[in-house]
């Protein structure tokens, strides 16, 4: 079987969709499916793509009519069986032309984003609700059971939590497009008693901004690109973060999280995780006030009985095994 994955990434839209493709990329070729990535032309995914050394594709068009003559053209060189789709620049008429092309086709979903025709609907979010999707045809595979972690975010952990936090994780996905890392750095350094490691994205436009805010701050480390985010994950008593996918990461390994909304797309996610006190919400990154921040990351360093129980909760709403539960569907419907 061959298995062509069609997902987007950037600066602007982030780094998320390619992130939690790869993943599959990597337990369809444990699994003898031969795949490929196509991608929009965009530096910050093709940096990603060569650090990976993943077979990819990049198009040169970037409306959705102009890149069907490039990714059909593919498609038939390439032979395919499986069109995977996750990306939000799509609509129903194009995936109706990709299906077209290729024996079977999954779309990975956040938000019920169009009316699928697709073979199988995979929602990874355990917000999922079967009841908004409206085709009758299609294959649903919906929530945590099915939520799509790296490879590394597989294995069990046991979290250790301190009575008092020290050590603060700071990481605002893999582009930080609303530069809330300065505001964030700048707050958190007035607070004595802690060390702070902040994650410096590959895509960050920011860096000088980031290492200006960094001044004079002792007890702070930038990290840029690191290679083993885990092992950053497990060492951090609390952690900062974008409200994007890396929830589900920090959720797999019970690290008591506070987020930042940064976009619409990441609204299910923050009402879930709020709703059910799985994690600490920040609010939106624009109504952010270094006060109000400094506060709750006093609260949460001091507490421990609050700590302790965001991690319990946390590891409950999420498979690890997600991926692979997706995969093996996917083999077992169309092989």
């Amino acid at each position: 079987m061959k298995a062509l994955i069609r997902a987007d990434g950037g600066f602007n839209v982030g780094m998320g969709h390619i992130i939690r493709c790869m993943a599959l990329y990597d337990e369809l070729i444990k699994n003898n499916v031969e795949c490929i990535f196509v991608s929009k032309k965009d530096k910050v995914v093709e940096s990603y793509f060569k650090d990976k050394k993943v077979r990819y594709i990049l198009m040169e068009a970037m409306e959705l009519d102009g890149e069907k003559i490039e990714i059909k053209n593919i498609i038939k060189n390439y032979n395919t069986d499986v069109i995977i789709t996750d990306s939000y620049n799509i609509n129903e008429e194009y995936l109706l032309f990709l299906k077209s092309l290729s024996r079977y086709l999954v779309s990975i979903d956040d938000n019920y984003l169009v009316d699928y025709p697709s073979d199988i609907v995979v929602n990874p979010n355990v917000y999922a609700e079967r009841k908004k999707y409206n085709n009758k045809v299609s294959k649903y595979l919906l929530g945590g059971q099915y939520c799509i972690l790296r490879e590394e975010f597989r294995e069990s952990s046991s979290k250790n939590i301190k009575i008092k936090a020290e050590n603060i994780l700071i990481t605002m996905g893999g582009t930080d497009v609303n530069n809330v890392t300065p505001f964030i750095i700048k707050a958190i350094k007035k607070i004595h008693g802690i060390n702070i490691n902040v994650i410096v994205g590959k895509g960050f436009e920011n860096k000088e901004l980031i290492e200006e805010s960094y001044k004079n701050g002792q007890n702070i480390k930038l990290i840029y690109n690191p290679k083993d985010m885990r092992i950053l994950m497990e060492n951090a008593d609390v952690c900062i973060s974008s409200s994007g996918s890396t929830l589900y990461e920090l959720a797999s390994l019970g690290v008591p999280t506070l987020f930042v909304i940064q976009a619409d797309n990441q609204l299910g996610l923050a009402e879930y995780m709020e709703k059910n006190k799985i994690m600490i919400n920040l609010g939106w990154y624009y109504n952010l006030k270094e006060k109000a921040l400094i506060d709750e990351i006093i609260n949460i360093i001091d507490n421990q009985g609050i700590r302790l129980k965001l991690s319990v909760d946390s590891k409950k709403i999420i498979n690890v095994d997600g991926v692979k539960n997706i995969v093996k569907k996917i083999i077992q419907y169309f092989l």
